[in-house]
């Protein structure tokens, strides 16, 4: 993900490049992640955003395998703002571009996989098949709000890794 980062223009820090090369492991047997759940932990304002666009790039720019993306915060303004955060860098991608219609956006590459906000409710990802999800400002999630969100999203990973 190091690579995907500096080509997006973004070179990461030694400790992000850490973490996404821990996170980005795969397993030999099965060939899917190493690690269904990955939580970063830092002050405020030290880059966590950074590791977003270069994990979506690696998850959506597989051509062979079409994947969708998803990202929340706290609420779905937060998350919105977020995604437009992660977004940018994103766009410079060949053949990526942003899709806007009403209450609804994507970032889609020309495969088929995209990389969505949602708002942080229980409801929203049901039916869905997401291959990642960043759940950003987890702290601000009670138990309770925090166990809905992802029961919205980790059923599929029982049938597709995530």
């Amino acid at each position: 993900m190091a690579e995907i980062s500096a080509l997006l223009g973004k070179p990461m820090f030694p400790w992000q490049r850490y973490t996404a090369g821990v996170a980005g492991e795969v397993d030999p047997v099965t060939g899917g992640p190493w690690y269904q759940t990955v939580m970063v932990v830092v002050q405020r304002r030290a880059g966590k955003t950074t590791l977003i666009p270069p994990a979506a790039a690696r998850v959506c720019g597989q051509k062979d395998d079409p994947a969708v993306a998803w990202l929340t915060a706290q609420q779905r303004d937060s998350a919105r703002r977020r995604w437009l955060d992660a977004t940018r860098p994103l766009m410079a991608l060949p053949g990526v571009r942003r899709k806007v219609s009403h209450s609804f956006e994507e970032l889609v590459w020309p495969w088929g996989s995209a990389f969505l906000p949602f708002a942080p409710s229980e409801d929203v990802m049901h039916g869905e098949d997401p291959a990642l999800v960043f759940v950003d400002e987890l702290w601000s999630f009670s138990l309770p709000q925090l166990e809905l969100v992802q029961a919205g999203y980790e059923p599929a990973w029982s049938v597709h890794p995530g």
